[in-house]
C-alpha cells in the first residue's frame, strides 16, 4: 500500500518487543500510541518504547473505571470477567489480582493524541473485548487503513471472524489475511487502488 513509515496504535500493547504487532514498525522509524492497562507491563513499555506515545489506560465504551482481571499469564489478563473465568474453569488458570483501572474511549484517544486522524494501523488485542471497541470505530473521527486484530478466543476456542466481519465490513473494510489467531483487515477502497496503481507501473 506504499506507507513506508505507517503510524499505529497498540491496544493492549503487553510488551515493548515480545509477541508484538507494532516492534517491527518501532525498529524500522515509525511511531505511535501503545495502550496498556496492566501497570506492570506498561512500566517496561514506557522504558523501552520511549518515543512512543504510552498510555496506561483502557479502552471502552465510556470514560471511567473498570475491573482489570491480571491473569498468572499476562497475556490473558483482561477486562473481560466471562474470559477470566473461563481460563480459570477450563484451562487451569488463575486471576492473581483484579484492580481498578482508568478506561477511556477509542474517539476520545484518537482527538486528544492524534487531532483527531487516525494512525495508519491499529493492532487489537484485549481479550474478549475487541469485538467492542471495532464497534466503537463507527465513532472514530476518522479510520485506520490497516488493522490487525485477534479472531481466536483462547477461552472458547472459537473463531470471531464472521462477527468481527460483520463489523467491520460495512465501514468499509476487507478481511486480506488469517493465520488462525489474528486477521488483517485492510480498507478496501485503499487496497484496491494500491493494487491498480501497481499494474499501472
Amino acid at each position: 500500500m506504499d506507507i513506508a513509515s505507517p503510524s499505529y496504535i497498540d491496544v493492549g500493547a503487553h510488551h515493548p518487543f515480545l509477541i508484538s504487532n507494532t516492534a517491527l514498525f518501532y525498529k524500522r522509524g515509525s511511531r505511535g500510541i501503545n495502550i496498556e492497562p496492566n501497570p506492570v507491563l506498561f512500566k517496561k513499555i514506557a522504558q523501552v518504547r520511549k518515543d512512543d506515545i504510552n498510555i496506561m489506560t483502557g479502552i471502552g465504551t465510556a470514560k471511567g473505571t473498570m475491573p482489570f482481571y491480571v491473569m498468572d499469564a499476562a497475556a490473558l489478563s483482561t477486562f473481560s470477567k466471562t474470559a477470566a473465568d473461563e481460563c480459570c474453569s477450563k484451562y487451569g488458570h488463575k486471576i492473581v489480582n483484579v484492580i481498578q483501572v482508568q478506561i477511556d474511549t477509542l474517539s476520545n484517544v484518537i482527538n486528544e493524541y492524534c487531532g483527531g486522524v487516525f494512525p495508519d494501523f491499529m493492532s487489537l488485542d484485549t481479550e474478549g473485548l475487541d469485538e467492542i471497541i471495532l464497534g466503537s470505530l463507527k465513532e472514530c473521527p476518522s479510520l485506520p487503513k490497516v488493522i490487525c486484530t485477534e479472531t481466536w478466543d483462547y477461552g472458547l476456542k472459537t473463531h470471531h471472524i464472521p462477527a468481527i466481519c460483520g463489523i467491520l465490513e460495512p465501514l468499509g473494510y476487507m478481511m486480506l489475511i488469517d493465520n488462525h489467531l489474528n486477521s488483517i483487515f485492510v480498507m478496501r477502497s485503499l487496497w484496491e487502488k494500491a493494487l491498480s496503481d501497481k499494474k499501472k507501473q
